[in-house]
């Protein structure tokens, strides 16, 4: 601290690394905020897009297994022949729709079974053969349409009893020629599909994941995870809770795995389903870190550089006013004989410092010359001082003198 009061060099180079400092860290803060504000906006952007093409890939999906359930249930081949069986119980008609469903399990992909069944929910025929003779109601597993309701029909997601993971059944009716329903058409839907929609790859960055939530009573359940055991778990989180609330919007939140993200949710009205894109919150904003950190490290090495920079410059600023204090301490000493070119040198700019040095060396004659006056005004006195001392030394020798010649006189009468 000594040092620092004594020193103008250092004085002024260090007011300077602290300006430099708080700009280059203010600096950063200000970036960093704005960069965080930003990739907030962006990420926001993107996962919209990501949640408005998985919400239009799944649309497409559900559309496409309506139009080819209705398409099969229209099949002449297919009523022509259940309705014959139905009158006549013959293997013939059994076989040729045994066969025709074996096509469309081979064709269709997403088709895991078919059955039909009667006005009385018995099921007549079906691909799994264990399951023909048994009661199938149209009960709450089962999402049942027409041709009238199918714009306004919603999907019912359950959970399988057999193999415990999500499932999903569509049934439609079988309509004669005269549009009297003979039976009904049902298919086990598989939901491969839908899984690889939700895993496709976002862009957003390596942590993200998309799914889609159902209700199971009051219970909120993962469709498209392939985890069995998560699957029958009810999840919950700030985003899955506003998305099932028939919210849409993006907030940051903990998931249900207790992991900090940002998330876009969404509400499938027609689907019954809630939709949901995240990322972590670390790597979401891991880009505004490195910017400042990367602005900290740059503005730390401009910051060196300018430090020598200034430096030098104060060196040369400040080595005039260190000149002119070496002579203060000079004329301090005493001496005021001083011969300095650089003093002289200095005294030519025409600056405060040069004014400083001019007035320097003005002081310097000022006192000098008072000095000499000084001298002169203590000789003289001292001239006088022995003048009157030599005049006193008479005077006394005088009045001796006619002391002695007095006591003569008394002495001679």
């Amino acid at each position: 601290m000594k040092r620092w009061h004594n020193s103008l060099l250092i004085q002024h180079v260090g007011y300077f690394s602290v300006l430099s400092l708080v700009s280059v860290v203010g600096l950063a803060i200000v970036i960093y905020y704005q960069s965080v504000e930003l990739l907030k906006k962006s990420i926001t952007s993107q996962m919209e897009v990501v949640i408005s093409i998985k919400e239009n890939q799944i649309d497409n999906w559900f559309s496409q297994q309506h139009k080819t359930i209705l398409l099969i249930a229209q099949t002449p081949t297919l009523v022509d022949s259940y309705a014959s069986f139905l009158d006549n119980t013959d293997r013939q008609s059994y076989q040729t729709i045994e066969d025709y469903f074996r096509t469309i399990l081979t064709t269709e992909n997403t088709i895991q079974s078919l059955s039909i069944s009667t006005n009385s929910g018995i099921v007549s025929i079906s691909t799994e053969g264990e399951e023909e003779g048994n009661y199938q109601p149209l009960g709450d597993s089962v999402t049942y349409f027409t041709q009238e309701n199918l714009e306004t029909v919603r999907p019912t997601l359950y959970t399988s009893p057999i193999t415990r993971e999500t499932a999903m059944t569509f049934a439609t009716p079988l309509l004669n020629d005269r549009g009297e329903r003979i039976g009904v058409l049902s298919v086990d839907l598989s939901l491969e599909k839908i899984h690889e929609i939700m895993q496709e790859a976002t862009g957003l960055g390596e942590t993200d994941e998309s799914y889609l939530i159902r209700k199971q009573g009051q219970e909120n359940r993962l469709v498209d995870t392939q985890d069995s055991e998560l699957a029958n778990q009810w999840v919950r989180s700030p985003g899955i809770d506003a998305a099932m609330s028939g919210q849409d919007g993006i907030d940051f939140y903990q998931n249900h795995k207790q992991v900090e993200v940002i998330g876009s949710y969404r509400w499938l009205e027609d689907k019954n389903l809630g939709i949901l894109v995240e990322i972590t919150r670390e790597e979401a904003f891991s880009v505004s870190g490195t910017i400042a950190i990367n602005l900290l490290f740059g503005g730390f090495l401009v910051a060196v550089i300018l430090l020598v920079i200034v430096y030098i410059l104060s060196r040369k600023v400040t080595q005039p006013v260190l000149e002119i204090a070496q002579n203060v301490n000079q004329v301090i000493d005493g001496n005021l004989m001083i011969k300095s070119k650089q003093l002289r040198k200095i005294s030519q700019r025409g600056d405060e410092i040069g004014q400083l040095a001019r007035g320097f060396d003005e002081m310097i004659k000022v006192v000098d010359s008072r000095q000499q006056d000084l001298a002169e005004q203590v000789r003289k006195l001292r001239m006088n001082n022995a003048n009157l001392s030599q005049a006193q030394e008479l005077e006394m020798a005088y009045f001796k003198a006619l002391k002695r010649k007095a006591q003569w006189i008394r002495n001679k009468e």
